[in-house]
């Protein structure tokens, strides 16, 4: 299974009945948190076989794909009442990932404004991450991927760690994190823990970078003789 969805616990899933028998927050009772500055935002990369660019989500223009989401995905998915407005209104740092005709493909936030301190390192904390429902292609969440390795360097982070979603845990595996905890994070109950240790997120950087310069190749196109 492909889907690209995770969670930093269960208990702040934000759902559109906060009341539903869990304990959720609803984020829509707390008013949006300025978004972190990034100069990643705008920039356009490829993975060889298409091209993404990276935005900023627009609050304003959520709810409609919001609900187009769920209307995607399957009843029983374990992120089937998640509210990307509300999640976003909540998050610090949220990103959108689009494809070449401007579409969002994909959405990533963390609620934290800075890497937290482990390890003698910095980690990035990724909260929440999906891929469009009907787009779930690997080759769309791995390149969603080295954009974060990206981010997370570009704010000086040293790694990624990751609460995932049991049905997610493949994706991770398959990219290379490593399925452990470490001194003072430990992940939510039912969710696993990943980590992109420092040398898989400076590949991820390497994979980013060298995908922004095929597509900067691709648009400047051939030179006249």
């Amino acid at each position: 299974m492909d889907a690209v969805v995770i969670s930093r616990t269960r208990r702040r899933i934000a759902t559109s009945d906060a009341h539903n028998g869990r304990n959720c927050w609803d984020y829509r009772l707390h008013r949006a948190r300025p978004p972190l500055q990034s100069r990643l935002r705008g920039v356009v990369f490829s993975n060889g076989v298409q091209q993404f660019k990276l935005g900023l989500p627009y609050l304003a223009g959520l709810a409609t794909l919001d609900a187009e989401w769920r209307s995607l995905r399957p009843e029983d998915a374990p992120n089937a009442h998640w509210d990307w407005p509300a999640l976003m209104r909540h998050a610090r740092d949220r990103f959108s990932l689009l494809d070449g005709d401007g579409n969002v493909i994909g959405l990533w936030c963390s609620g934290a404004s800075s890497p937290r301190k482990y390890e003698n390192g910095a980690w990035y904390r990724l909260d929440f991450m999906e891929v469009r429902p009907d787009r779930r292609e690997s080759s769309i969440g791995a390149a969603m991927v080295a954009a974060i390795g990206a981010r997370a360097i570009e704010m000086s982070a040293t790694g990624i760690i990751i609460e995932s979603l049991p049905e997610s845990a493949p994706f991770w595996r398959r990219l290379g994190a490593t399925e452990r905890t470490m001194d003072g994070w430990r992940p939510g109950r039912d969710l696993l823990p990943f980590v992109v240790e420092t040398d898989l997120l400076n590949t991820l950087k390497e994979v980013f970078d060298e995908g922004r310069a095929q597509a900067s190749s691709k648009s400047e196109g051939p030179h006249p003789r």
